[in-house]
């Protein structure tokens, strides 16, 4: 081989079979520093002799005579037990390696097995970033002598963890195609993954945490695996292969993961965010196989490990095994036999201009899937030119699109509510004015219209003849809140309204409020450089939550049996703060109804976790005899879905026979004063059977003096009585019913009645005393003087 010598720091070395460099000749400008030709006269072929002079200070090995010696610096004493590099800006010599894999920007390398320090807390791998496509292979083993540094992968400002690396690299490729380092089995036979926790030593910036822990800290064992080779046995997914060609897996099928899914996920807990997904990266290889949960790769993986994006990286320099399919199918809800479906379905940023084939894909299915539930709380419906930003804010379009797309599909005629945002006020995609909105169907529900409603006037809550009721519908619920707007000085992003509902079922009053809840886009990532994470997010997200709790709180002061069902994508776990602000004391979350293994509407990272709920007042928990997440679009890949979100379907077993109305105070028809403290009783009883009836329910009317029966129970009666007890001091002064039969002035009875409302008014007051008449006056006799005549 020829080369030369030529430029300042050229240098030839010699190592010995342990990889010590012993020797060193090189070339410099310098006077006396350059090698010398001999003097023998040799002409063009002179002879050389090594300066006594080295280029730069070197300790001298212990069989070296008089010549400078050269010590490789290995990859684990550049890694460090931490995240930081302890020569982070520093340049290091000669750092001892073999190439792993390479990509367009650099190259990975790794120390050789017989070189590696005896600590697992310490890497044997770094990047060495070349800035564009290395000239090295992978098998070679080289020396690089370049800049330490720790790189943030889209910046400082993101959280991200960094990179260590090696830039501004001088590489010597001493021998070619070795053997590759051996990879690090995460899992059986090798290290196992921490699976429950990813950092308990923290408070902020990991950078400065002085524990490193690789043993408990999934963040810390990961990072102590940087840039190595590493392999995962008996891999199975727990997610769809994602839009970015990702795909989520634990190793040894699942031994050592936490809770699993029934149908091959794994979900997110409280105490549990699953630091044992390992995330495989297509960045090498693209066009990753189209995975499922459940789903098996026959061999093992291996890759190198990475960081990008908030989370560490297995990339496959190879194509991936071959992949046992789990056979995930879609999910059906579970057919109603005429009771009340109430569901949300969040449609993923639905605007015309998708087409006909995601229009499509949704009807099925609603139709299908879902069942054609009686209401639907639709979320992420755009206008009718989608994020074209020109002002226009109608979604008229989209909704009729999906209505026609569903009778084509088979289904039932929709009816839809909404009302439009103000242009580009309530975020999402610019210009596309996402938005909630309502599909019922008329044939089953009746939605009350009060006109009146638009983006900035708020819907309340008034009190008429049979109960509480909206002053809009549909009204949007405190839209002019901070919480939904955006408020530099709290750190509130511009958010979706809600948006509240009233619907008649079968006799029957029903309050529906869908929601879009601020997203946690902004929230730290959970491997990111500060732990815990800060969910930047959450402060929003709570006072929304509120001020649909304080909104549902009216209606059930006036009414504390009223139908109340709040649905929507919270963009929030049940066990979370805005969860728990938004039930308060008096809404319950159907979704808690799901064991954890089926409590999942979306997949995010690799973990299954419930954002769409369905919350409900406690009379409508009572009726609420099932709860469905219908697992058909958060398991399969964008090209199988119509939405990232699976729907949520509840179902209501309202009662059979509803008796309810008012009392008041004063003469027979007046209602300015409504009277609390009266007792009510409703008897049930059968042909036969002694009146009133052996069963009977009681209720006392509080201060807006309005009471009901709900008949929950599949009770068979003939006859039912109604019976009013007057306030102590007070009688009964007059009752009307809407269809019962009126017997004395507290009392109404019906024979075989029709299911439904059955409405009801009473009259009380304090009896006007009877005068006392006054006494017949004792006549009085007046003895007069008699004068007799002489």
């Amino acid at each position: 081989h020829y080369f030369n010598l030529d430029e300042a720091r050229d240098n030839v070395y010699l190592f010995n079979s342990a990889h010590e460099r012993v020797d060193q000749v090189g070339w410099s400008q310098a006077a006396g520093s350059s090698w010398n030709r001999l003097p023998d006269g040799a002409g063009a072929n002179n002879g050389w002799r090594e300066d006594q002079i080295p280029l730069y200070p070197l300790a001298p090995s212990s069989n070296a005579s008089n010549q400078s010696s050269i010590n490789p610096t290995y990859i684990h004493e550049v890694q460090g037990a931490q995240h930081l590099s302890p020569f982070v800006n520093q340049r290091v010599d000669h750092v001892y390696g073999v190439v792993t894999v390479t990509d367009r920007r650099g190259f990975w390398m790794q120390t050789p097995d017989a070189d590696v320090d005896a600590s697992d807390a310490t890497s044997e791998g770094i990047y060495v970033y070349v800035g564009s496509t290395p000239t090295v292979a992978s098998g070679d083993e080289v020396l690089v002598t370049a800049d330490v540094t720790e790189y943030y992968p889209g910046g400082y400002s993101t959280g991200n963890l960094s990179i260590t690396e090696l830039s501004n690299p001088s590489i010597i490729v001493l021998t070619q195609n070795n053997p590759l380092p051996s990879p690090t089995v995460l899992g059986d036979g090798g290290r196992i993954p921490p699976n429950q926790i990813i950092d308990n030593d923290s408070t902020g910036d990991v950078n400065n945490t002085p524990t490193f822990d690789p043993d408990e800290d999934g963040i810390d064992f990961y990072e102590s695996v940087e840039g190595m080779r590493v392999q995962i046995n008996d891999a199975v997914a727990v997610a769809p292969t994602n839009k970015y060609g990702e795909i989520v897996v634990v190793g040894d099928n699942g031994a050592h993961a936490g809770l699993r899914t029934y149908r091959g996920g794994i979900a997110l807990r409280p105490d549990d965010p699953n630091p044992e997904r390992i995330i495989i990266d297509d960045a090498l290889v693209p066009d990753e196989p189209q995975v499922l949960p459940g789903d098996r790769f026959q061999e093992p993986i291996v890759g190198v490990m990475h960081y990008s994006y908030g989370n560490f990286k297995v990339l496959n320099p190879d194509p991936l095994p071959a992949v046992t399919s789990s056979g995930l199918g879609k999910e059906y809800a579970k057919p109603a036999y005429g009771q009340l479906t109430v569901a949300t379905f969040n449609v993923e940023n639905l605007d015309p201009g998708d087409g006909a084939a995601k229009f499509n894909d949704l009807a099925a299915i609603i139709v299908q899937h879902m069942r054609s539930p009686d209401i639907i709380g639709v979320e992420e419906v755009q206008d009718n030119n989608g994020p074209a930003d020109d002002g226009t804010v109608d979604a008229s379009v989209t909704f009729q699109t999906l209505i026609d797309a569903i009778q084509t599909a088979g289904g039932p005629l929709y009816e839809y509510r909404q009302i439009n945002p103000e242009n580009n006020a309530d975020g999402g995609q610019p210009g596309a004015n996402i938005r909630v909105g309502f599909l019922f169907r008329p044939d089953r529900v009746t939605f009350v219209d009060r006109p009146g409603g638009d983006a900035t006037t708020p819907t309340d809550v008034q009190m008429i003849p049979g109960g509480p009721a909206l002053t809009l519908s549909p009204g949007r619920v405190d839209p002019n809140n901070p919480a939904f707007n955006e408020d530099p000085n709290l750190g509130y992003e511009a958010s979706r309204k809600s948006l509240a509902g009233e619907f008649i079922f079968q006799g029957y009053k029903v309050f529906v409020i869908v929601n879009h809840f601020k997203s946690k886009g902004g929230d730290d990532a959970l491997f990111g450089r500060v732990q815990p994470p800060v969910q930047h997010t959450l402060a929003q997200r709570t006072a929304q939550a509120q001020a649909i709790n304080d909104f549902a709180d009216k209606i059930l002061r006036l009414d504390p049996n009223a139908n109340i069902v709040v649905v929507g994508d919270l963009n929030d776990f049940d066990f979370s703060n805005a969860l728990t602000a938004l039930k308060g004391d008096s809404l319950i979350n159907l979704m808690e109804r799901l064991p954890r293994e089926d409590r999942y509407s979306f997949i995010y990272g690799g973990s299954s976790q419930d954002l769409d709920h369905i919350l409900v007042s406690r009379n409508m928990n009572a009726h609420a005899t099932r709860i469905d997440a219908v697992h058909v679009n958060a398991e399969f890949p964008v090209a199988d879905r119509a939405s990232d979100h699976d729907p949520v379907v509840a179902t209501f077993d309202l009662p059979v026979w509803r008796f309810d109305g008012f009392a008041y105070r004063g003469m027979a028809g007046d209602e300015s004063t409504p009277l609390a403290g009266v007792t009510l009783r409703l008897y049930g009883r059968n042909a036969g059977d002694a009146a009133p009836g052996e069963w009977y329910k009681e209720v006392t009317t509080g201060p807006g003096g309005y009471f009901n029966f709900h008949i929950i129970e599949p009770y068979d009666f003939d006859e039912f009585t109604l019976m009013a007890t007057a306030p102590s001091g007070m009688v009964a002064v007059d009752v009307w019913s809407e269809d019962g039969v009126v017997t004395a002035p507290n009392t109404i009875q019906w024979t075989d009645p029709a299911p439904g409302a059955h409405n009801n008014k009473f009259w009380f007051d304090i009896p006007t005393p009877t005068p006392t008449p006054s006494p017949t006056p004792t006549p009085t006799r007046t003895w007069l003087p008699v004068f007799l005549a002489p």
